[in-house]
């Protein structure tokens, strides 16, 4: 694998990403006796139980799940994933010896613990890697036998919250619930919310004076392709681009001056693959 400086900036995000997810366990989950979802979440009640240390346990759960990725998936994902590992291990064995818990109250901890876990884990996946565990599991059955990834991560962290409810308290288990439902939004929000991407249709009379603006004005690419309509059997053009939110509201605009009955429809686009920039 050739290493280049786009590698070491994705790696070196990834890595902070594991940190900030970090923080979230071990000053948030930790001292309240919080359970995380995925593997780390059995490391957490290994703790609770056995005074094993997470930071310690999680790269160990996570050795024979890194080796499967590495002869099912691809090896640059995997590497990613590991870095990401590294950064949650290290963070959680740094941040508790410098940094006092900053709340005692078991919701803020949740709500708190839940968004710094869950936006640690989305700036991972954001640069294409992630903190192993489960996922791996998941993403192997998906590409083996198509099992979608919704699927498994539904039983895995289902049987973390039977586990904390029958070793621990149900208490316990109803705050595990709302962290990982707070840190499954702010996974979300991450990918999708915080760098949201807008894929936009448009069909006008006017297409030619809106495909300009969108090139010279937002300095973005566009493709145009003849449509015909299933009622009327009218042939046009649609112009297909994809912008970003500020974009959008310009784009709007433009198209309501130039042609008030212009058609066109809007849709999130979650991941782009490929070269997307400015054109100029």
């Amino acid at each position: 694998m050739k290493i280049t400086i786009g590698f070491l900036e994705r790696s070196f995000k990834v890595f902070v990403g594991g940190l900030i997810s970090a923080i979230g366990l071990s000053l948030f989950y930790i001292p309240n006796h919080f359970v995380s979802g995925g593997l780390s979440g059995f490391a957490l009640i290994m703790e609770y139980l056995l005074g094993t240390p997470s930071w310690l346990v999680i790269p160990l759960l996570n050795l024979p799940f890194i080796a499967m990725g590495f002869i099912f998936l691809d090896f640059r994902y995997v590497i990613g994933n590991a870095i990401g590992l590294i950064g949650l291990s290290f963070g959680m064995w740094l941040f508790p010896q410098f940094l006092a818990p900053p709340t005692q109250d078991p919701i803020l901890a949740a709500l708190i613990g839940g968004a710094l876990s869950g936006a640690g884990l989305g700036v991972c996946f954001r640069y294409r890697g992630g903190q192993a565990g489960f996922d791996f599991l998941s993403q192997t059955l998906k590409t083996k036998l198509g099992i979608e990834m919704s699927s498994t991560m539904v039983v895995y962290n289902t049987l973390i919250v039977l586990g904390t409810t029958i070793f621990m308290s149900l208490e316990l288990a109803l705050y595990t619930i709302v962290a990982i439902f707070v840190s499954g939004a702010f996974v979300s929000s991450v990918l999708v919310g915080f760098y949201r991407r807008q894929t936009v249709w448009i069909i006008s009379k006017e297409w030619e004076l809106i495909n300009r603006y969108i090139l010279d004005v937002l300095h973005r690419g566009s493709t145009i392709t003849d449509q015909q309509g299933g009622m009327t059997g009218n042939t046009y053009k649609t112009i297909t681009t994809i912008i970003t939110t500020r974009e959008l509201a310009k784009l709007r605009a433009y198209i309501l001056q130039v042609d008030p009955k212009a058609f066109f429809s809007v849709s999130v686009t979650s991941e782009i693959i490929g070269n997307w920039g400015k054109t100029r």
